[in-house]
């Protein structure tokens, strides 16, 4: 297979997936991308919108040829090609972070879930608590810089 970008010829990283050298983006079979983001998939749509930049550069399947369809990750401006005769996915280099970041989001909010709504109103009360002695603490900092600022001016004058 070829990369959909640059013709570069793809290189097998694990099974049913291969990169490209030159511009790093990557084909997953849809079992590899489930493997390395689970749970992600179910995040992607198909795009409808033909302004948004997912249309700018239509791809073509680094198998079959055919143009890919853009699927938008949630909300984001970003977006995975998806050829469903072929049941492949392409991702391109800037998009592993937001893939990545879409998981660990997914495993935070699964975790947070599995803690107690008690437990969950007392640490939000605690980090509120906490972030209000934090800011109080930098307006007492910045008064006592402008205090000492103003003593310097009196012991050296100069």
């Amino acid at each position: 297979m070829q990369c959909p970008d640059d013709r570069t010829e793809l290189k097998a990283v694990s099974a049913g997936y291969e990169s490209c050298v030159r511009c790093q983006g990557a084909v997953f079979t849809e079992p590899a991308f489930a493997a390395k983001w689970p749970d992600i998939r179910e995040m992607l749509q198909p795009e409808h919108d033909q302004d948004s930049g997912a249309w700018a550069r239509p791809r073509a399947c680094p198998n079959c040829q055919k143009v890919m369809e853009p699927l938008r990750i949630q909300k984001m401006l970003a977006w995975i090609d998806f050829c469903s005769a072929c049941n492949l996915l392409w991702v391109e280099r800037a998009d592993v972070p937001v893939l990545d970041g879409r998981l660990k989001q997914r495993i935070r909010d699964q975790k947070m879930a599995a803690v107690p709504q008690e437990d969950r109103e007392a640490l939000a009360s605690a980090l509120v608590e906490a972030d209000t002695s934090h800011r109080k603490t930098v307006q007492n900092m910045g008064r006592a810089h402008k205090l000492l600022g103003g003593m310097k001016k009196i012991i050296w004058p100069f």
